[in-house]
């Protein structure tokens, strides 16, 4: 763990997990103080609340947490627990390491709600941030299988990262098909734009115009810029160019496609109009950050997901 600033922590994988191979952690922590300001490098943070409240500061928000929530911190958000006296579970994963298909789970209502539509809401300075708080049964379910996890972990016998997976597994889908309650009276609950967040980010690579966008959500245009900015902060169409360009700087830094090969694939209309979109987004040409990820271990820069 690293200091970003005096006052900040950037909290890196190889302090989070003992194996680099192994990017999943479970850890009960009962009755902790506060961490700190911190945020977290590529890996999400899964935290269930098990019994007491701490005042959560996340984003441009803050609130009281309760028993029965779960909340998931993106990587590179900072975030901090105050006035604690609470006991939770901390599951820490780097999906991108674990390599772990998701499928179709992006797509439910579930994952948008908890991985997409809640973060976002908190980073937006207006409306309540969206919560999440398990039923009984779902908080119950939960617990058992954390703490499964965990003694696999404590015991380390051989299989136990495999058996660590299949119960991560059973926790996600847990997580994203359950009933849970909204923490106010408005209920929200993602709408169609979570599903076409997720066909975009899925397959960037495909034309997306606004049209098709408004087609695919069953709504109109204003609506569709007005609902699709109020949770994720950009225009849809810029959110579709950083997916795409997400998804070049990781072909530039993990391959050798020419800048045709990438445009194509990721959804640009020829290379020299890729190049040119790199470089105003990026402040940097695609050459040239091939070159500077070849040379050092980089990170792919934080777009609105």
């Amino acid at each position: 763990m690293k200091t970003a600033q005096s006052n900040r922590l950037l909290v890196t994988g190889d302090f989070v997990f003992e194996n680099d191979k192994f990017p999943l952690a479970v850890k009960p922590l009962f009755g902790k103080g506060s961490p700190g300001r911190h945020q977290h490098e590529h890996f999400h943070e899964i935290v269930l609340i098990v019994s007491g409240s701490a005042k959560h500061i996340y984003g441009e928000k803050s609130y009281k947490l309760q028993p029965q929530e779960l909340l998931v911190i993106e990587p590179g958000m900072y975030h901090n627990y105050e006035e604690c006296e609470f006991d939770y579970y901390n599951l820490q994963v780097d999906f991108n390491k674990l390599k772990l298909p998701l499928f179709d789970l992006p797509h439910t209502a579930g994952f948008q709600k908890l991985f997409v539509l809640s973060p976002r809401s908190h980073c937006t300075p207006k409306g309540k941030p969206m919560r999440n708080i398990l039923n009984a049964g779902e908080f119950a379910k939960a617990i058992e299988l954390l703490k499964k996890m965990h003694d696999l972990q404590s015991r380390r016998e051989n299989g136990y990262q495999w058996a660590m997976v299949s119960l991560f597994q059973a926790f996600m889908l847990l997580i994203c098909q359950g009933d849970g309650e909204s923490a106010d009276n408005n209920k929200i609950q993602p709408t169609a734009i979570g599903e076409l967040v997720g066909w975009m980010t899925k397959h960037c690579e495909k034309d997306w115009t606004v049209k098709k966008m408004c087609q695919a959500c069953r709504i109109s245009r204003p609506t569709l810029f007005r609902e699709f900015k109020k949770f994720y902060g950009v225009a849809p169409v810029q959110f579709l160019t950083n997916q795409r360009l997400r998804k070049a700087c990781a072909l530039l830094k993990e391959s050798d496609m020419s800048m045709e090969s990438i445009a194509t694939a990721c959804g640009f209309e020829s290379g020299t109009y890729f190049s040119s979109i790199f470089k105003k987004n990026m402040n940097i040409t695609p050459l040239k950050y091939r070159k500077n990820a070849k040379s050092t271990t980089g990170s792919t820069p934080g777009f609105n997901l």
